[in-house]
């Protein structure tokens, strides 16, 4: 009897030995892309982390500056008081003697007038 080989033995090892070889490169990449990909994400982690520190220092920032405009706002309110106040004193000082020196035609006169010319001064920047 003829045995009939199809396939010979060392060729069997030698296709098995390359698939072996295959798959460990294979493995071996898989490994290098979990490593790139495990760095990747470490270094998108501390973007992240830097964003989110720059996002609570910038909204710190704009209350601060909410706060300061408010204060500036009454700031401005209190000078304008202030003018108001001293274009007062400023009518009743200069008024006054010029009523009582030259009666109170003169005086209603010259309040008017004062007047006028406060609140021109008043509401200028």
């Amino acid at each position: 009897m003829i045995k009939l080989k199809l396939i010979d033995e060392s060729d069997i090892k030698k296709e098995e030995l390359e698939k072996f070889l295959a798959i460990e490169s294979d493995v071996i990449c898989l490994n290098e892309l979990v490593k790139d990909f495990a760095e990747i994400t470490k270094l998108n982690s501390e973007l992240i982390n830097t964003i989110d520190v720059n996002v609570q220092e910038t909204t710190t920032q704009v209350i601060e500056s909410n706060n300061n405009l408010i204060e500036t706002n009454t700031n401005l309110i209190n000078y304008k008081k202030t003018k108001l106040v001293l274009a007062g004193i400023g009518l009743l000082c200069l008024n006054v003697p010029l009523g009582l020196a030259f009666g109170s035609n003169v005086l209603a006169g010259t309040i008017i007038g004062s007047s006028i010319g406060a609140g021109f001064w008043i509401t200028r920047k």
